[in-house]
């Protein structure tokens, strides 16, 4: 349970942070080498968030795959259900993403997209935090790589009987919520305002930012970060919940990707019925 430790959660704040504004202080072209590749180059930093684009794959071979997928399924009475209605799923999607592009401001950042217990780890010896395993990372909403991370605070799936699972007691309580938002609001304010100078640790973090930001601003940013990630609660549960059918008909390991579709389309459809 490392993970849920404070400063561990911290630590893996400012990592993400520092991702997030990494295409920001060192952009893939500048100056005449952005005019000199500029249709490639704008073409890729201005295509639509990665959420929509896997979305959009993800559902494009579900059709493709339909059959296979469906005899998977037909074990599990929950997910049987779910795709003799895929038209609600279908719905859902639409009225979701309608929501997220109308109502809800999210920068669109380099996200790693799969911040996994797995996908993270501390060095030996110094004790640093690193992210690992940039296989899904692409420019997507903030607010999409944050819920995600917050949705796998859990151990490492080898370790658990039941990997499947989708257990919400182990999302973050407000207290641990605030906390890693906190340390990603002073990681950021500090990168921004002296983004020419070397990255800081965690306590210079601390004192540049405070030094930039009264304590009430602070609070604010951390609100009004809680209330984006809270915004793409229902993002997660779909695009997995597509990944893991998928998967029912491509992978050989030993998982039920059945059962864990189930329950992260379930819940997909219950955020989304709850909006208004």
């Amino acid at each position: 349970d490392d993970i849920r430790n404070a400063s561990t959660s911290r630590q893996i704040a400012q990592r993400v942070c520092e991702l997030h504004t990494l295409v920001g202080h060192h952009r893939p072209f500048s100056g005449d080498a952005e005019k000199q590749n500029n249709g490639a180059t704008a073409a890729y930093l201005s295509k639509k968030p990665d959420l929509w684009t896997n979305v959009d794959v993800l559902m494009g071979f579900m059709q493709n795959n339909w059959p296979e997928i469906r005899r998977k399924c037909d074990v599990n009475v929950q997910c049987a259900e779910i795709l003799d209605n895929w038209h609600q799923v279908e719905q859902a999607v639409h009225k979701f993403k309608t929501y997220i592009e109308k109502d809800v401001h999210s920068p669109i950042v380099f996200s790693h997209n799969d911040l996994a217990y797995d996908n993270i780890l501390r060095l030996e010896g110094s004790g640093e935090i690193v992210l690992i395993d940039y296989e899904y990372a692409g420019f997507n909403y903030r607010g999409f790589d944050i819920a995600n991370h917050f949705y796998t605070w859990k151990p490492n799936s080898s370790y658990s009987e039941t990997p499947h699972i989708l257990d919400l007691a182990r999302y973050p309580t407000v207290e641990q919520r605030y906390s890693f938002l906190r340390a990603y609001v002073l990681a950021k304010t500090a990168m921004v305002t002296d983004a020419s100078g070397p990255v800081p640790n965690s306590a210079q973090l601390a004192e540049l930012s405070t030094a930039r930001l009264t304590e009430d601003q602070i609070c604010k940013e951390v609100a009004a970060l809680d209330r984006e990630v809270a915004s793409f609660a229902a993002a997660p549960f779909l695009q997995w919940g597509v990944w893991g059918l998928l998967k029912t008909c491509s992978s050989e390991i030993d998982f039920d990707f059945v059962s864990y579709s189930a329950q992260r389309l379930s819940r997909f459809l219950s955020h989304v019925a709850d909006l208004k």
